[in-house]
């Protein structure tokens, strides 16, 4: 009789139900017992009767096709020769259960004709005669070897992410909506100054900043992550920090909100030194500005780029911003090309003396330091210099050097005399 796919559906049904079923139902007993050698024979579990000393009564097509053993082999053979070698006890084990009388679930490892290892689930169930003796064993066992596989691929993966978790150097938390520190890592205790991750457990990281907190639940609601998030924390010692923060909300299968998760860098350090930098850029360009000497930067062509009060002074400029509208080399254009060239070589050219031209046509005398700036590939690609303006004492100088000659000639002349 073929197999009723209907009757397969209810024999899964609870066994009170089924013997419930039994007793005021003629024809659901007529149909089990009509199917119940298909139902046995077509299963793709392997289904084995044993007596008590676990010799094979019955094998199955699922036993079959599991095991690689046709029922003429197997009828007849212990139990055992599905059973690896190292699972030996496993026959004591079944044989235990039966003269027990006990009903027993467990997953163990079976072995297949080919020498084949399966992962099986197996159910044992006595079986006893018309006078309630146990007289044997009905083994239904399932290959669950995919299975353990996915849980074993499942479980490495967990195993890789929680050390990729514990190891990160970013401070990895997962927290409720009211900041509750469900899980978090090494790095995120440390970043918060305290001593261990269950330490860290007992904490709102919302205490941290709270109305920080409370803009990110709001956003992620919407956002669903928010990259590159910067605040200051207050840590429980009271250490105020500068943090950076990716949030990922978790939500659940209406789509709501029910905990964040996050990859927090204690940005202090760095902020701390962009704050130096800029005091000190701030202290520079104060220097820069209000240096009596002319300072400037400018391309190898000449082009100004940057400029102090005091170079658009020495150069006869109303404003820097006027001064950065011409080129220096223009001033002496042969000098320019000779300071380009020794450059590339010395890099810097200290107390360097020339004659500027300026752009209103007086002629005025320098002294300059130049300095070379250069890329990573050693490439001149800027000059900067430090002017004086030494004008006025080279003419004096000049004046000095005209009277000396002046009273060395009258000198000479009258001591002749």
């Amino acid at each position: 009789m073929p197999l009723n796919r209907e009757l397969e559906d209810e024999l899964n049904f609870d066994l009170d139900e089924a013997i419930e079923k039994i007793k005021y139902d003629d024809q659901f007993l007529t149909y089990m017992i009509a199917n119940m050698a298909g139902i046995v024979e077509h299963s793709d579990d392997a289904i084995i009767g044993i007596d008590c000393e676990g010799t094979i009564l019955s094998w199955n097509n699922g036993a079959g096709k599991m095991y690689g053993y046709s029922s003429e082999e197997a009828i007849g053979k212990l139990i055992s020769i599905v059973i690896p070698q190292d699972h030996q006890e496993d026959l004591k084990f079944i044989l235990e259960n039966v003269n027990n009388s006990l009903v027993n679930k467990s997953e163990t490892i079976r072995k297949a004709k080919d020498g084949k290892k399966i992962d099986v689930s197996i159910t044992i169930s006595p079986v006893k005669d018309s006078k309630n003796n146990i007289c044997g064993a009905s083994i239904i066992e399932r290959d669950i070897t995919k299975q353990k596989q996915v849980e074993e691929s499942l479980r490495r993966s967990e195993e890789k992410y929680r050390r990729l978790f514990d190891d990160d150097l970013t401070g990895d938390f997962i927290a409720t909506l009211n900041g509750k520190i469900l899980d978090c890592n090494h790095s995120f205790a440390e970043i918060y100054g305290l001593k261990s991750t269950e330490q860290a457990k007992t904490f709102n990281i919302s205490d941290f900043n709270p109305d920080d907190w409370s803009y990110l639940v709001k956003n992620l609601k919407t956002k669903k992550k928010i990259p590159g998030h910067q605040t200051m924390h207050i840590r429980p010692d009271g250490k105020e920090i500068h943090v950076v923060t990716n949030v990922v909300g978790i939500f659940n299968e209406l789509n709501q909100l029910v905990q964040i998760k996050g990859y927090i860098f204690d940005d202090t350090e760095r902020k701390e030194a962009e704050e130096s930098l800029r005091r000190s850029e701030e202290k520079y360009r104060r220097l820069f500005d209000d240096d009596l000497t002319g300072d400037f930067i400018a391309t190898l062509n000449g082009k100004i780029l940057d400029c102090n009060k005091s170079f658009a002074e020495i150069y006869g400029f109303k404003s820097t911003e006027q001064a950065k509208t011409f080129n220096i080399s223009d001033f002496n254009p042969d000098d320019w090309s000779y300071l380009l060239k020794n450059l590339k070589i010395e890099q810097k050219i200290p107390r360097h003396q020339t004659v500027h031209q300026r752009p209103d046509g007086k002629e005025i005398h320098i002294v300059a330091n130049f300095v070379g700036i250069f890329n990573e590939l050693d490439q001149l690609v800027q000059i900067k210099g430090y002017i004086f303006d030494e004008t006025g004492r080279k003419e004096l100088e000049e004046d000095l050097e005209r009277n000396e000659r002046k009273y060395r000639r009258l000198f000479d002349e009258d001591f002749k005399n």
